[in-house]
């Protein structure tokens, strides 16, 4: 028989020579522990901590032994010590088969009359390998280990191994290993007939149980070292080792990494990915033997003094993954850390928790947009409520740039929103992105483009961003025609503001205008654009046309049509007598005179 130290004491109280006063001491530990554990739950303290949920009949011979859980189907095994058999259970605990270690080619399991030093001799093919579903018994007693495939709905043995094996694991690729105590070493098998593969030397470590993460690590427990060491199973180089005390045996959650060890006096202890021992553990609970389906967010043990088989809930931790699609480039990090995709694009978190994503693109790329998210708190973050999106797409584009070339005053912005020129007056838009630049001139202003596939009014310019490119937005006032006439026989000029008119003014351009006439003429006025008389005063708003009116000024003093107009004869006052015109008195010469005729007189 092999040497148990120091352990058959703690684990089994009937066997040992310390008396009762030890039993009762550790009684009064796991009762303090309980109450403690009860008390953190209340506080809330660890969210996460096991939770004892419901709990059924264990095996029909009344003592329970180790357990495993077959992770797909939730079906429970269960090693039933007292009648040598390995019992089968629905995940609801309804009995399917009970296997029988006389119905074996060895014609027994010996679980009776084995040491208590095998906590893990049962395990199931959890790795999704061609072997899936598969499991494991090891016995001692013979230095067996029993290997059964199921076959229409009923496991059979198909091999057995000569080792003593006080642990069982299933590696990531579905090779069954063992732990051979007195060896020191762990031992991989060929799960097609058994043989030995290869042997991993665990130095200095008491071999109690093994398990693998879900990076394939391997963990190996050692009750004497009071540790948790921890391998390369391809290597065989040691990762690190974490304290715990006593341990005998170990399970992972392949979801979250975590470990739960089983340690004395009968309880468990959960260890972090980092090796740190969770709030609220180790609790006791009377149990050899501890199981963990984390997909289900359910943990089995077994309590030998119910012999029950007891259901815990534990945070139940899904997988959350981010698929990248789209022509761009881009990382994708979540908060709580987990995420890193890039390389890492899938992680675990516990359901209900809300996982936050960032996406970072490249240069050259941008996001297009999310599929999954529960919030889009802005374009390049996503929110999930886990357990109800666990699946995340992010599409990263490419991002070409668009460049304005803008002259005069005025203003250019975009949409969508990223050019406002002002200022910035180059952007980068998704490939394909339909973009609609818009013009603010200044008033009485406006704006002629070029680059534009379509203008569909005259401040708006829409292209299709395909490749990098350009637009040109000109901005210039608005420009109005001054048309300045003159009427009339006479001559005269013109003039606007002081000064000569121009044939045009920008829009809005106010415009006095004065007429000044030539000498023997005379300025009558202006008319057209609303002016009359002598002044003119205008504000272009579009083509104006005015007409300056100048008359020529007869010798008279009196201005008019071919010589002046000619002045009327007054009118006699009503009743009033019109004096007679004198009468010229014919021109007498003086003696000495002669008539002579002047200027035809």
């Amino acid at each position: 028989m092999r040497r148990i130290t120091g352990r058959s004491t703690a684990v089994h109280p009937s066997e040992t020579s310390r008396g009762r006063s030890a039993v009762f001491g550790r009684l009064a530990l796991a009762l303090a522990a309980m109450f403690a554990l009860f008390a953190l739950l209340a506080s809330s303290a660890w969210a996460t901590a096991p939770i004892l949920e419901t709990s059924f009949a264990g095996p029909l011979g009344g003592s329970v032994g180790p357990i495993a859980v077959n992770e797909k189907t939730g079906e429970i095994f269960v090693v039933d010590k007292a009648k040598d058999a390995v019992d089968r259970y629905t995940s609801s605990g309804v009995l399917i088969e009970e296997i029988l270690g006389s119905s074996t080619k060895a014609g027994a399991f010996n679980f009776s009359t084995q040491s208590v030093g095998s906590y893990n001799p049962i395990v199931v093919d959890n790795s999704g390998g061609p072997d899936k579903g598969n499991f494991y018994v090891g016995a001692e007693i013979g230095e067996r280990i029993f290997a059964f495939k199921l076959e229409a709905g009923v496991y059979k043995e198909f091999w057995e191994v000569g080792k003593i094996s006080t642990g069982l694991a299933v590696d990531k690729f579905g090779n069954p290993w063992f732990t051979a105590f007195y060896e020191q070493v762990a031992v991989e098998l060929d799960p097609s007939n058994g043989a030995i593969v290869k042997q991993v030397t665990t130095p200095g470590v008491e071999d109690e149980s093994i398990a693998f993460g879900s990076e394939d690590h391997m963990f190996v427990t050692s009750y004497t070292g009071d540790r948790v060491a921890e391998f390369d199973p391809v290597t065989g180089n040691s990762l690190g080792t974490v304290t715990v005390k006593q341990p005998v045996g170990i399970t992972v959650d392949p979801t979250t990494n975590n470990r739960f060890v089983v340690v004395q006096p009968s309880g468990v202890e959960i260890l972090t990915p980092a090796g740190a021992t969770v709030p609220g553990t180790p609790f006791f609970t009377e149990t050899p033997a501890v199981a963990v389906n984390g997909a289900a967010g359910k943990m089995y043990t077994t309590n030998k003094n119910t012999n029950k088989i007891e259901v815990w809930h534990i945070a139940q931790h899904v997988p959350v993954s981010v698929a990248k699609t789209g022509g761009g480039i881009g990382l994708v990090t979540s908060v709580p850390a987990g995420i890193e995709c890039g390389s890492t694009c899938s992680a675990t978190s516990e359901e209900g928790d809300t996982v936050v994503l960032t996406a970072t693109p490249d240069s050259g790329s941008a996001v297009a947009g999310w599929a999954g998210c529960a919030f889009e708190p802005s374009p390049d973050e996503c929110e999930v409520n886990v357990g109800q999106v666990n699946s995340v797409t992010v599409d990263f584009a490419k991002a070409l740039s668009l460049n304005v070339s803008k002259s005069g005053s005025g203003t250019v912005t975009s949409s969508p929103a990223g050019i406002d020129c002002g200022a910035t007056c180059s952007a980068s838009f998704l490939e394909g992105a339909k973009v609609t630049l818009t013009a603010v001139p200044p008033a009485h202003s406006r704006v002629v483009w070029q680059g534009c596939a379509a203008e569909p009014v005259a401040d708006k310019c829409e292209v299709t961003v395909n490749s990098a490119m350009s637009v040109s937005a000109a901005f210039s006032p608005i420009m109005h025609a001054l048309t300045v006439t003159t009427g009339g026989n006479g001559s005269g000029s013109v003039t606007c503001n002081g000064g000569s008119c121009a044939a045009s003014y920008s829009e809005g351009t106010t415009i006095a205008l004065a007429g000044s006439a030539a000498s023997g003429s005379s300025f009558a006025g202006f008319s057209g654009a609303g002016c009359s008389g002598t002044t003119c005063t205008v504000t272009l708003e579009g083509d104006t046309t005015v007409t300056a009116t100048f008359n020529v000024v007869s010798s008279g003093g009196r201005s008019g049509a071919g010589g002046g107009t000619p002045t009327p004869t007054p009118t006699p006052a009503p009743g009033a007598t019109p004096k007679s015109k004198p009468v010229a008195k014919p021109l007498k010469c003086k003696r000495g005179f002669v008539k002579r005729k002047v200027h035809g007189k």
